[in-house]
């Protein structure tokens, strides 16, 4: 239970320091879009002074600068919150929970590294998992308890005396007449109580297969969670693929669509579209490499710590 916990502290660290790493990503692409409409804005407000432009064209960039805007403080205000809940979890000082996280590290696309997972993993690695080692000591517990169970049925006495003689106790067990058994009552007590002593070990060994039940749904799952955590680790990176394509699309379009309308072949509504999408591409991307961050997360949590044998969790 001591390692679950631990498992669980380490892998939601981890996760969430992805999320503020990435939330950070997201504030400067906001930060960057934002700085072009304000090119945009001042150019078209000089345009529209000097009756260049309709005021329609001027409005629209505005707005979109405007949205832009609220979307920089929506990121600043989450990466905020993801610091306070990261120094909480590194068990800082209220001080230092106030102030958030704030150290220098790694950019996204710096942590964006997926590890190269290793031919032929043994599935033994699942049994480091904490919630399979609880299930398996609950299990063995409850194999012990029948045995406790089954010894009740009887007496505890010494069987030998001195020099290998029958002991008095055993002598005693067995003597004739009316007071048969009861010269040793208390030694001889559980044979008169086998009912519920029979009843107490029928309840252990009912315990016992739903530990056993408990134990096989615990491994069922395990191996559930590391199929998925697999698969996962090669989607992601699939996704991220296509995703960093997209964005290098966009930014591509973005450039000559600005070419195009300098020149006058389009409108700036044209390009305040693609201007749009290509803010959504970014975004997405930054999204997608948190996926496959989450997924490395993921696999290492599902394996009890990583893939590691001698170095695995706990070390």
């Amino acid at each position: 239970a001591r390692d679950a916990v631990r498992l669980a502290l380490t892998a939601d660290v981890a996760a969430l320091y992805f999320r503020l790493r990435t939330l950070q990503a997201q504030t400067r692409i906001a930060y960057d879009q934002l700085a072009t409409y304000d090119t945009s804005c001042e150019m078209y407000r000089k345009r529209y002074q000097y009756g260049y432009t309709q005021e329609l064209d001027l409005r629209r960039i505005e707005a979109d600068r405007l949205a832009t805007e609220a979307l920089v403080y929506q990121r600043e205000n989450a990466v905020a919150q993801a610091e306070t809940a990261l120094a909480m979890l590194l068990g800082r000082s209220p001080g230092a929970i106030v102030e958030g996280f704030s150290e220098a590290g790694r950019t996204l696309e710096e942590l964006n590294t997926f590890p190269a997972i290793p031919d032929d993993l043994p599935s033994d690695l699942l049994e480091r998992r904490p919630d399979i080692r609880t299930a398996e000591g609950t299990l063995m517990a409850a194999n012990a308890r029948i045995g406790a169970a089954r010894a009740a049925f009887f007496p505890s006495i010494s069987l030998t005396g001195d020099y290998g003689n029958v002991s008095s106790d055993l002598e005693d067990l067995f003597s004739s007449g009316a007071n048969v058994w009861t010269a040793s009552a208390a030694l001889a007590q559980p044979v008169f109580e086998g009912g519920r002593l029979l009843a107490r070990e029928k309840a252990e060994r009912a315990r016992r297969e739903e530990m056993l039940a408990q134990y096989e749904k615990t491994v069922q799952n395990a191996f559930r969670e590391a199929r998925n955590a697999l698969v996962a680790g090669t989607k992601t990176a699939q996704v991220l693929q296509s995703s960093l394509d997209r964005a290098q699309a966009m930014r591509r379009s973005l450039e000559l669509s600005q070419k195009q309308h300098a020149r006058g072949y389009i409108s700036i509504i044209d390009v305040l579209d693609i201007q749009r999408q290509s803010l959504r591409a970014e975004l997405d991307l930054s999204a997608s490499r948190l996926d496959q961050l989450d997924a490395v997360t993921a696999l290492c949590r599902t394996l009890g710590g990583g893939w590691h044998e001698q170095t695995g969790f706990p070390a």
